[in-house]
């Protein structure tokens, strides 16, 4: 149970940090944690620790969704820019 409360405080704590960022620092962002990841599980994975190896993927999910948020943004900025551009 405490796993699960702490997941969705991270997740919550993201998303909020996520929405206070432009859609380029969003993407920067988001691959940076996602690479974070990748060498957190990786090295898991070679160390045995099955710890390490789930918090890599935990940044990893992250980082995706982070750019996923970042990539919106951009979308809706563009829609907005062509909208109110005469």
């Amino acid at each position: 149970m405490r796993r699960v409360a702490l997941a969705i405080l991270v997740s919550t704590s993201a998303t909020a940090v996520a929405a206070c960022q432009s859609g380029k620092e969003n993407v920067a962002d988001g691959k940076a944690t996602e690479t974070k990841g990748k060498i957190e599980s990786t090295v898991g994975d070679v160390t045995g620790s099955d710890h390490q190896k789930a918090d890599g993927q935990r940044d990893q999910a992250k980082g995706k969704a982070q750019k996923s948020i970042g990539r919106a943004q951009n979308g809706i900025d563009s829609a907005a820019r062509k909208v109110t551009s005469p």
